[in-house]
């Protein structure tokens, strides 16, 4: 059991070492979080704003903000 968790923290030992060498490879992870924050913020003051609408309507609004902050992480990975 505690061969596979040496194995893991080795795993990401050799992860933050490769980023290290290259620091390119960790700007699409840096660019997701904050387009996602952004369009997460910019998307929940509109929904709080626009809580006068029904909600059934208030719920496939924000199920369609989840999609579209799956879809941001999606595109920069």
């Amino acid at each position: 059991m505690f061969e596979n968790i040496f194995r893991g923290f080795s795993f990401i030992k050799e992860s933050f070492s490769l980023i290290m060498k290259d620091d390119d490879l960790i700007k699409p992870s840096i660019y997701s979080i904050f387009v996602g924050i952004f369009f997460t913020v910019i998307s929940g003051i509109a929904l709080f704003f626009f809580n006068l609408m029904p909600t059934d309507i208030f719920y496939i609004l924000a199920f369609l903000v989840l999609i579209v902050d799956y879809y941001i992480s999606y595109f920069f990975t």
